[in-house]
């Protein structure tokens, strides 16, 4: 689609982390830190992995982006999160890692059509900037796919856009192939940057 492919693509080299020890996480090719300033390094840490301690024990030198995933509201637009998220975030910040929150995911819970409606998109909003200042996190990813991605889809990003900015945080998104009839130029270009997942290209 026309949409996605007037963006500037960035080389992306992303990493999924498990929570393992340090030496059974490997990233292929030359020492990534040593190339921090010529490529954006994504690593997405599942949350079952900060519940159960393991991730604080990644390098978090090798990347420059951490996305906890998943982190989702209630219906009530509402957050809880765990307390060990601290212990991940001083971790990754001490290795100059930005943390960001993904929401959504390939199963995003169904009211997110409810959330982001006229009603409850404002408190939605609101609820994730409070999110972000209260764990000390560097932004939101918004990983909504397939019918999450509706009419209100374009105003929900605009909106979190707006408020994130002002506090001076980061709004990123990882985008699917398979959904790019569904994206507006307009809510593409109010991310800092996007991460194109392209394995759905191929079907894996």
């Amino acid at each position: 689609m026309k949409n996605i492919y007037r963006l500037s693509v960035t080389i992306l080299f992303v990493t999924f982390i498990t929570g393992c020890k340090k030496a059974d996480v490997q990233i292929n090719g030359k020492d990534t830190a040593t190339h921090r300033s010529n490529f954006r390094v994504i690593g997405y840490l599942p949350l079952h992995s900060i519940e159960n301690g393991l991730g604080v024990n990644f390098d978090f030198s090798r990347i420059n982006y951490l996305n906890i995933a998943f982190i989702n509201p209630n219906q009530n637009a509402n957050f809880t999160v765990t307390s060990a998220l601290s212990n991940v975030v001083f971790a990754a910040h001490a290795k100059n890692t930005k943390v960001l929150i993904s929401i959504g995911g390939g199963s995003a819970p169904a009211y997110y059509s409810s959330l982001l409606s006229d009603t409850l998109r404002s408190t939605l909003i609101n609820n994730l900037v409070k999110l972000v200042a209260d764990n000390n996190l560097d932004g939101i990813d918004v990983d909504l796919e397939g019918e999450r991605i509706d009419n209100n889809y374009e105003a929900f990003v605009t909106g979190l856009s707006t408020a994130l900015k002002s506090k001076n945080k980061l709004l990123t998104s990882a985008v699917a192939t398979a959904y790019m009839s569904k994206y507006t130029d307009s809510a593409l270009a109010v991310y800092d940057f996007i991460n194109i997942m392209s394995y759905d290209k191929t079907g894996q």
